[in-house]
């Protein structure tokens, strides 16, 4: 079993700012897509809220409940995608529900946002890597979430220099989330 371990004040700041994003996000900003217009005018929080939605997202986690209890589980092909899907559910973000053919988040405001899954490119040890393109029912937008080893889908010309980035020393491993609207 995976557990998730942040510092709390760490964990009480991502989640304030994902619940002020729900809170402030309007039509026109569900029109203009995660990023908005202008890329460099993007509030933290949205920057926020996009990276914790594509954890929530990008994964092949599906919720279980138990018939008496109503607890609810989740099972996963692996352990770290549970975590990560446990993670953006202390942040307020849930997964609530998962079929072949939809994805449904609840928001910290008790909100559900459904998907239409409309292609899953499953995790290989080839690839290193999985992704989904999702279309998020009220706005009709379409996503594409990847997550995987950032070797696998960073060019190694395109690499960060000199940031913390040492992928020659054993982080090869390291992953990240790409997001694409």
């Amino acid at each position: 079993s995976s557990t998730v371990s942040a510092e709390k004040d760490t964990v009480d700041d991502l989640e304030e700012a994902l619940k002020s994003s729900f809170a402030e996000k309007s039509e026109s900003e569900a029109q203009e897509g995660v990023f908005g217009k202008n890329k460099r005018r993007t509030s933290t929080r949205k920057k926020v809220r996009t990276i914790i939605e594509s954890l929530a997202l990008c994964h092949s986690v599906t919720p279980t409940y138990d018939e008496d209890t109503e607890e609810k589980a989740y099972q996963a092909s692996s352990p770290d995608e549970v975590a990560l899907v446990k993670f953006t559910e202390t942040l307020g973000l849930s997964l609530y529900e998962r079929t072949l053919t939809t994805l449904t988040l609840e928001t910290p405001f008790e909100k559900l946002v459904k998907y239409d899954i409309l292609y899953v490119f499953p995790f290989s040890s080839d690839t290193k890597r999985m992704g989904i393109i999702l279309r998020e029912h009220s706005s009709q937008q379409i996503l594409f979430y990847m997550k995987g080893a950032a070797a696998s889908w960073i060019p190694a010309n395109s690499r960060p220099r000199n940031e913390g980035w040492k992928m020659d020393s054993g982080q090869r491993k390291r992953s990240l989330p790409m997001v694409i609207t």
